[in-house]
């Protein structure tokens, strides 16, 4: 991993290194120890993340959603991955928190977005697919005030409805002044968008940050651990979580379902969908497609615009 340090001698890296904070983005680890050269490593971001834009080096994969009652593949879930010059894909997790950090995760949200929408409305109107895409936005983009605005004019530009997109928040991106993003919550659902609070169960405040949001769904990650008492404990939380949630009325959505063991608890308590590696893990979009939504024999290897 390639470094950049800034100051560059011994001396002032040690008179400010309680000052010092590290980024890493697009395969650099970014030290920087003065707001100037904070200001220099975001434009270097900013500059990296228009030219992957410009030249769609981000992409849309797509991981199924299922419906337990029949198997039938319900929704999906979108996430950008960035191609790399060696061919491989750098995962949200490797520079969403540099982009968050940067203050550029609003470019990101709404590219995913309109990104989705163009798929959406390719599939929606060539194939006669109805599928919902669950997009994850930041605590941040939905706390702008046109954020509805902006939601509003991609659905309207690509011909779709509020019920194409749901929309995820992480629980643990939640903060106390939440005005704004209730309010603008509150729009989405107006349009007909569901809302789903992602990672629920993850803080001591998760009931709490719950009754305070419009919400209508809520996804569980489970994460069943397998080692005597601590599975006995966990699968006892996760049934008081979704009888709690059941008093609620949201719909719960259990995300990380790996194994047959785990779709057996989960027919036992009667959740009606799930996610998870036990389907299959993220596709790329034309794999999704071919995998779980159209012919087989289609040939379906078209470029969008």
């Amino acid at each position: 991993m390639k470094s950049c340090i800034y100051p560059p001698t011994v001396r002032e890296r040690a008179e400010r290194v309680q000052e010092s904070q590290t980024v890493q983005f697009h395969g650099i680890r970014y030290v920087y120890y003065l707001q100037a050269m904070h200001v220099n490593v975001q434009a270097h971001i900013k500059e990296n993340l228009r030219k992957a834009f410009t030249a769609r080096e981000i992409q849309i994969f797509m991981q199924p959603q299922v419906c337990l009652k029949d198997g039938a593949i319900c929704a999906a879930q979108a996430f950008p991955y960035w191609l790399q010059p060696d061919g491989s894909w750098n995962l949200p997790e490797q520079f969403l928190p540099a982009l968050e950090e940067a203050g550029l995760i609003e470019e990101m949200d709404f590219y995913v977005l309109e990104e989705v929408a163009r798929l959406q409305q390719h599939y929606t109107k060539r194939e006669s697919i109805f599928l919902p895409v669950m997009v994850t936005l930041s605590a941040a983009t939905l706390s702008l005030p046109n954020t509805v605005e902006r939601i509003q004019k991609i659905l309207s530009d690509y011909g779709l409805e509020g019920k194409h997109i749901q929309i995820a928040v992480q629980e643990q991106c939640f903060f106390e002044e939440i005005e704004q993003l209730v309010l603008n919550l509150n729009r989405l659902r107006q349009l007909g968008c569901t809302l789903c609070l992602d990672s629920f169960g993850s803080s001591s405040r998760s009931f709490s940050v719950l009754l305070q949001l419009p919400v209508n769904q809520v996804k569980l990650n489970h994460l069943l651990r397998r080692n005597g008492k601590e599975e006995a404990l966990t699968k006892e939380k996760l049934y008081d979580f979704v009888q709690l949630l059941r008093v609620v009325g949201v719909e719960i959505v259990l995300d990380g379902i790996s194994t047959a063991e785990d779709l057996q608890f989960l027919q036992r308590l009667s959740v009606g969908k799930a996610q998870g590696s036990y389907w299959g893990t993220s596709l790329h979009w034309r794999d999704f497609l071919h995998q779980y939504m159209l012919d087989k024999q289609k040939d379906i290897c078209y470029y969008i615009d």
